[in-house]
């Protein structure tokens, strides 16, 4: 297989567009949005233990 060939989704996109276009909606949202991904992202972080005490007491 060619190169382009495994670069290229079958709809003609690249990486490299769907890239992009990630990075234009992510612009297009409100800093509320925004603001709202980041908490949840922490809250996940949080339940999955990846920022318990313990573990951060470990990074000192």
């Amino acid at each position: 297989m060619h190169k382009n060939e495994r670069d290229t989704a079958p709809a003609g996109f690249t990486f490299e567009d769907a890239e992009r276009a990630q990075l234009r909606d992510w612009m297009g949202l409100s800093t509320a949005a925004k603001i709202d991904f980041f908490e949840e992202m922490v809250l996940l972080a949080y339940r999955s233990g990846a920022l318990s005490p313990e573990r951060l007491a470990l990074r000192d």
